[in-house]
C-alpha cells in the first residue's frame, strides 16, 4: 500500500540547498565527521579523486557522485585551472520503522552514479535556477528536485539494509538512542548477552571502532547539530551531552572533525 510505503521510506525533504562552487588549481575536502547531508555532485569542469574506507574512485566533467551523510571520506580535486560542480544537498525527514520489523533503513553507497542520461544537467541547471530565483516557488524547486532524485534513484547502488537481528545492532541501538549515557563494555556486552571480548571484537568488525570511538562519534554528531542549529553555548553542549569538562569535549570534537566547535559553526559543508 503506498500509505505503508510513505511510512517506511525517506521521502519527505527536511532541508535542500544547490549550488554551483568554484575552486582553482586545487582543493582537498576531507570531513571527518562526514557531512550532515546527503550530496550528489555534478562535475562541470575539473578531476576529482573520492576515497573512503571501502571505496575509491575518480570522476570527472559530466559525472554524478553520491554521498552519503554521517560517512568520512577525502575528496581531492584538480583542476586546469577551473574547478567547477554542482553541489546538491539534502536532507530527508528520517522514516518512522515498522515496529514489528525493527528494521534499519537502507541507505546508498559512495559512488560515482552510472546511466544517467543528458536531461539530469538540464534539471540540475533547472533546480539551480529555481532555488535560487527571488521570487521562487518553494513546491517549484522540490517539484524538480523530486524528478531528478526519481530518475537517479534507480541507478544508485543500495547497502544491504541492517536487519537488527545481530545482537551488536542492541548495543548499537542504545548508543545512538542514549548518547549521554556512559554505557560501559561489560554493560553493553551484558545486554547484548555476549561475553566481553566476543562483544568487542564483533562490535569493532561490524562498526569499524570501538564502542567507546562509536559513542563519542554520536555524541559530537549530535553536537555538530546542535552547534549549527542553534545558539547553544559550548559549555551547555558539553554537559548536556554528558562530557567530563568542556576542555575534553573540545579535544574529542576536534579528533573527530579537525575543526573547533566554534570553527564548526561558521563552516559551510560542502562536497
Amino acid at each position: 500500500m503506498l500509505q505503508e510505503s510513505l511510512r517506511n521510506k525517506p521521502v519527505f525533504i527536511d532541508s535542500l540547498t544547490i549550488e554551483i562552487v568554484n575552486f582553482l588549481h586545487r582543493h582537498t575536502h576531507r570531513p571527518a565527521m562526514g557531512n550532515q547531508n546527503e550530496s550528489i555532485g555534478l562535475l562541470l569542469a575539473g578531476t576529482v579523486d573520492i576515497v573512503s574506507a571501502r571505496t575509491r574512485f575518480t570522476a570527472g566533467p559530466g559525472d554524478l557522485i553520491y554521498i552519503p551523510r554521517d560517512l568520512a571520506y577525502t575528496s581531492t580535486w584538480a583542476g586546469s585551472p577551473q574547478i567547477s560542480f554542482y553541489s546538491l544537498r539534502f536532507t530527508f525527514a528520517r522514516p518512522r520503522l515498522a515496529p514489528e520489523t525493527g528494521a534499519v533503513p537502507s541507505r546508498y553507497h559512495l559512488q560515482k552514479i552510472n546511466g544517467h542520461d543528458d536531461a539530469i544537467p538540464a534539471l540540475f541547471e533547472q533546480l539551480h535556477s529555481e532555488c535560487n530565483k527571488k521570487d521562487g516557488s518553494p513546491g517549484q524547486a522540490l517539484s524538480v528536485f523530486y524528478q531528478l532524485f526519481t530518475q537517479l534513484t534507480p541507478m544508485l547502488r543500495q547497502e544491504e539494509p541492517e536487519t537488527g537481528n545481530s545482537p551488536v545492532q542492541r548495543a548499537v541501538r542504545a548508543l545512538e538512542t542514549n548518547p549521554a549515557l556512559d554505557f560501559s563494555v561489560p554493560q553493553l556486552a551484558r545486554f547484548c548477552g555476549m561475553s566481553e571480548s566476543n562483544f568487542y571484537l564483533l562490535f569493532k568488525k561490524q562498526t569499524g571502532c570501538s564502542p567507546v570511538t562509536y559513542r563519542n562519534r554520536v555524541r559530537v554528531r549530535q553536537a555538530i547539530e546542535l552547534l549549527a542549529g542553534s545558539q547553544a553555548s559550548v559549555e551547555w553542549i558539553s554537559q548536556t551531552l554528558n562530557f567530563s569538562s568542556p576542555a575534553y569535549f573540545r579535544r574529542v570534537f576536534k579528533s573527530f572533525t579537525g575543526v573547533t566547535p566554534h570553527e564548526i559553526r561558521l563552516r559551510e559543508h560542502g562536497l
